[in-house]
Order: structure tokens, then sequence, then C-alpha cells
């Protein structure tokens, strides 16, 4: 499908709510090339298209020179050494505006140069410098872990920033999963919003532990979503 020169990294977009069933797909070559198939009415292969694609498709000014991608909802974002650049659906303000597009654009201005994006379902996060070493994002929530190994998180798991119980220090990685679903058809109610994948974040510590917290229905049992990290235990 066009990648016979290789890929370096492969993202996925997806929304599996019962009102959607999109997914797009982009890869990045080893030159730096952005290439971008599946689901496509939003503009988010970013070949100043509005349709689906069943072939790896280039987007547009992207043949080289890019160093990470990544893809949310209905949109993507490609990173160089020295710009950002975002296509698909503007809505929710994804690209901090209310204008989407088929054709790659440049964000408003984000106050310092980007060194790493991550991107929901309806947002899109960029880590600048300022002590922040790793960003992770899922569906609607997302986390950092900060240069002295404190972990700070938002979204579903809290409303506003906060570092989890027992992760202000040892934190080396955050794994994220989960997707948001609609009040109507969730089951399970955290912090006031309702799951029906509930969202999930573990962290990896230095002393090679594993604590997670979140959805726990396939986890310790309770069928209750925990805010405190646990520790999971290994056979």
């Amino acid at each position: 499908i066009g990648l016979d020169a290789g890929v370096t990294s492969v993202v996925s977009g997806t929304r599996l709510e019962a009102q959607y069933n999109t997914a797009h797909t982009c890869a990045l070559t080893p030159a730096g090339a952005v290439l971008c198939w599946g689901y496509g009415e939003d503009g988010q292969i970013g070949n100043g298209a509005y349709s689906n694609q069943n072939r790896a498709t280039a987007v547009n000014g992207h043949g080289s020179g890019v160093s990470q991608i990544a893809a949310g909802g209905k949109h993507a974002c490609a990173r160089t050494a020295s710009s950002i650049s975002c296509w698909g659906s503007g809505d929710y303000y994804r690209f901090g505006n209310s204008f989407g597009t088929a054709f790659p654009g440049t964000p408003p201005s984000l106050g310092g140069p980007v060194h790493e994006v991550a991107l929901g379902v309806d947002h899109s996060c960029f880590r600048l410098d300022g002590g922040a070493a790793k960003l992770r994002v899922a569906s609607h929530h997302g986390c950092v872990v900060r240069d002295d190994g404190a972990a700070l998180c938002w979204g579903v798991l809290g409303a506003t920033p906060a570092i989890p119980s027992g992760l202000s220090s040892g934190v080396i990685d955050l794994f994220l999963g989960g997707s948001w679903q609609s009040p109507t058809q969730g089951s399970l109610d955290m912090a006031g919003w309702q799951n029906t994948i509930g969202p999930v974040a573990c962290a990896l510590m230095s002393n090679g532990a594993v604590r997670c917290f979140g959805d726990d229905r396939f986890g310790r049992g309770s069928g209750l979503p925990s805010h405190d990290p646990r520790d999971v235990v290994f056979p």
C-alpha cells in the first residue's frame, strides 16, 4: 500500500461510540514522510480531500523531515524539528480554534517549541519546555511524567492536573487506556462521568512495581473505580 520503503512508526485514531464507527491510520517512513489511510470524511487523511482512502496516501507537504506523528479521534498531527502541523476535524477546538482542514496547517501559537504531541479523541496536547519529561494521552484523559519522577493526570481521571496518591516520585512511565462513552450508553460512574470502557492509567515505577488506577471492573474484582493507584500483584 505504498510503504515499501519501510515504516518507523504507525498511529491510529478511532471513535468507537455507538454513533461513530470511524478509524484512520498514519505511518511515518524512515525518510520522515507521512502517509495516511482509512476514514477520511473529516479530512484526517491530510491530502486535501474529504473522502476515505483504502491505500496509504501521502499527506500534503510532509514528504520528509517529520520526526513524530500522532492520531486522534478525527484528526492527526505531525512534528518536525522546528514546526507542528495538524489536519482533520476542528470541532471541539482540537486545533485551538474552530476550524478544521483537510490540508495540514499550523495551530495557533503554542508559546514555545513543541517537543512532543499526543492526541485524544477530541483534544490535543503539546509538550513544551517546562519540566515535563513524557506526555501520555488516551481518549479523554491525559498524564505527564515530570523530570522529578512525579506524575500529574487530568481529564476523566480528575478535573484539573493533580498528582495521584503514591505517584509523587519514582514514576518512569505511564500507560493510559480506555474510552469515554455518553451517559445514556454507560453504566459505571466515576467522578461524574459515565463509562462503558472505563479510563485506566498504569504507572511503571523505578523499583519495577506497576500501579494502576481508574476503571476496575476487570481488575481486583470489586467492579468499582479507584482514584488511588494500587499495586498490581503478579503471580
